[in-house]
């Protein structure tokens, strides 16, 4: 992995983290030093956001780009994932992409964690209410 990128990795998950970045991959020359050029190459980067709507979708993208090129002092290509139709593309950064940021699943779990704290004495007085339908049959 490029050496600046792989330098800049806390500021690279804040700047995911002010865009609503899910994830964001490096692909191309920056993956593999040897054919990385410091001084002409470019960085690739795919990104996938979360909750990505057509009213913010531009502001985003290009934020997140803006400032990836101003952190990294070179040009980058950033592409989402979903507009690239070009299949042999897509392959190919599949083969090729290095995770730099992924989003923790923190809210999910705190989410289950508020909806499932209450199951255990729900679960209990449903046995209650079981074993008073069975002590009412036997009568």
């Amino acid at each position: 992995m490029e050496k600046t990128v792989q330098q800049q990795r806390e500021a690279i998950a804040s700047l995911c983290e002010k865009y609503g970045v899910a994830c964001l991959d490096l692909f191309g020359s920056a993956t593999e030093p040897d054919r990385f050029d410091p001084a002409r190459s470019d960085v690739d980067f795919v990104v996938e956001f979360v909750q990505l709507t057509p009213s913010d979708a531009f502001r985003r993208f290009m934020g997140l780009k803006t400032e990836l090129e101003q952190l990294l002092k070179r040009p980058v290509d950033l592409l989402m994932m979903r507009s690239i139709r070009n299949p042999y593309l897509r392959q190919a950064i599949e083969r090729q992409r290095v995770r730099i940021y992924e989003r923790k699943r923190v809210e999910i779990q705190v989410v289950w964690a508020a909806a499932t704290a209450h199951l255990p004495s729900l679960l209990m007085e449903v046995q209650t209410m079981l074993s008073h339908v069975g002590d009412q049959e036997s009568l």
